[in-house]
């Protein structure tokens, strides 16, 4: 038996071993889509990597039938490996197109079946359906333009799984032989280069989507643990974190940034008269309506039981007093069903623009000041704090007949 046949029966095991890490995974979060695409994939590089193993022991009659089952199986992997890539990254897989290419592959490759067994262009037209899927995907994710390390490392080794198969028409018109059946192809010089090659993509790829998966695992858990389990929105110490690195990139690039922060009035009396799951409704409401009327760049935060944060990207003073006052007047304006009717809440805002080298501290406590100041003056209105600590408003008739 040639050097061949013991890395194929390697790569059975480490097919083996590879299910149950993506089994794992899925069975972890089942709402993961892609760990089971891997594992499906997986499972035709086992079946793949089985038929190797027993080629020694196939007769001429079926070889035929042999070779069409190992390149279909081969190319439903490719396609179950792409669509798993595709969905982790949340791409949108053509699942249509990808189904007719997958039946247009098979008849490529059962078209083929009766050219000469040592064609390098009966090999090339083999590759080419599964060498194609894992280049549309390859080059999708390319283009994608996440460039984290892990990202493109991916990039990189499915770059190289799909480099490794379209070069085996170049290794076999360098190396001769397939050998006469496939009995005779572990023997071969070409057998041993592919099967080796193969061996060492797959365990790289194996460990780039595990560290793929893991990262996504952490990211979520690390998004959870900065997350107010009631509105949604990020918690006191994801808006400390997140806060520190948009005023320090603010800094960096002269961007204003501006902090809001927003108090629910009478929220105790709330609590007090009609229970705290009315509370906690009203806790909700506020922070769905924060959520919704911010941007992608700025950051919504419930930083104490009433009291909610913004801060503002590329947002100026004017500009962040405007907002501050479109949330107050939809807050005001909009009824909540509680026992005694329709209830309306009213809340007190604070708002400054960040200077360069500021503190997170310093701005805090100047927003606080402008809001308690809203609150001095009758609740239901904006103040904003400037930098001589003077607290003025921008919208006095608005508010005071609110």
């Amino acid at each position: 038996m040639g050097g061949a046949y013991y890395i194929t029966l390697i790569n059975v095991a480490l097919a083996a071993m590879l299910l149950f890490g993506f089994a794992g995974f899925w069975l972890y979060d089942r709402s993961r889509k892609a760990p089971l695409f891997f594992f499906f994939a997986t499972v035709c590089f086992l079946i793949s990597a089985s038929l190797g193993v027993i080629t020694r022991y196939v007769s001429v009659e079926f070889e035929t039938l042999f070779r069409f089952a190992l390149n279909s199986v081969n190319l439903i992997a490719g396609t179950l490996l792409t669509g798993g890539v595709m969905i982790q990254y949340k791409l949108k897989p053509h699942w249509r197109r990808m189904g007719l290419f997958v039946a247009l592959g098979l008849v490529v490759i059962y078209s083929v079946l009766d050219m000469p067994r040592q064609s390098v262009l009966r090999l090339s037209l083999n590759q080419a359906p599964i060498v194609i899927m894992l280049a549309m995907g390859t080059i999708r994710l390319i283009f994608l333009g996440r460039n984290s390390p892990i990202d493109n490392l991916l990039k990189i080794i499915l770059a190289i799984f799909t480099l490794n198969l379209a070069s085996r028409p170049v290794i076999l018109a360098m190396n001769g032989t397939l050998g006469n059946t496939v009995a005779d192809f572990h023997d071969t010089q070409y057998a041993l280069i592919v099967q080796f090659s193969l061996a060492l993509v797959i365990i790289a790829t194996a460990t780039i989507l595990m560290l793929v998966l893991v990262a996504d695992v952490v990211r979520d858990l690390t998004r959870e643990n900065l997350r107010d389990s009631l509105t949604g929105l990020t918690n006191r110490k994801g808006f400390h974190q997140l806060a520190r690195n948009i005023l320090k990139r603010a800094d960096m690039t002269n961007t204003p940034a501006t902090l809001v922060m927003c108090d629910i009035d009478h929220f105790k009396a709330i609590n007090d008269t009609h229970g705290h799951h009315y509370g906690d409704q009203a806790i909700s409401f506020f922070g769905q309506t924060l959520g919704n009327i911010t941007l992608k760049n700025d950051i919504a935060a419930r930083v104490g039981g009433e009291e909610f944060c913004l801060l503002l990207w590329d947002t100026s003073l004017a500009e962040g007093e405007q907002l501050a006052e479109n949330i107050r007047a939809v807050i005001s304006k909009t009824a909540l069903p509680f026992p005694t009717g329709d209830h309306y809440l009213s809340a007190s805002f604070g708002v400054v623009q960040s200077q360069s080298g500021q503190s997170l501290r310093e701005l805090y406590a100047m927003a606080d000041a402008a809001m308690y100041q809203a609150k001095s003056d009758g609740r239901n209105r904006v103040r904003i704090a400037h930098q001589n600590n003077v607290v003025t408003n921008l919208f006095p008739q608005a508010q005071d007949a609110a």
